[in-house]
């Protein structure tokens, strides 16, 4: 399959997808191309932004800079974290941020956890 036949495909595939509702074209093994439904959105673009400043704001202004890692592992920011794990993080942060103030420990209230899971 030569390369324009390849971006003929693409194109006629991203065209189809447009009709239905928006959708992502990712690339498999062997030149073929698949459509993929993106992921449920439960934030519009305000509240989204909104979830990520007071993410970024507890996490420096309580130091949980470790939480965010181990909530966001495997992930390259938190930019690119679906809607409801942001929403789940957030809640996280709040939890630890109460924690810090009625000086309960994290491991108590379960907020350590071992994301490897070993």
């Amino acid at each position: 399959m030569g390369k324009q036949e390849s971006a003929r495909r693409i194109v006629a595939l991203m065209k189809e997808s447009s009709r239905r509702r928006p959708a992502i074209v990712s690339s498999v093994p062997a030149g073929r191309f698949r459509v993929v439904d993106p992921p449920e959105q439960l934030l519009d673009a305000v509240t989204r932004n909104a979830y990520l400043m007071r993410i970024r704001t507890v996490r420096d202004g309580y130091r949980l800079h470790w939480l965010v890692n181990q909530e966001s592992f495997g992930v390259s920011a938190l930019e690119c974290l679906d809607d409801a794990t942001l929403i789940d993080m957030l809640q996280k942060l709040e939890k630890a941020r109460e924690c810090i103030t009625e000086g309960i420990s994290f491991e108590d209230a379960g907020l350590v956890i071992n994301p490897l899971g070993d």
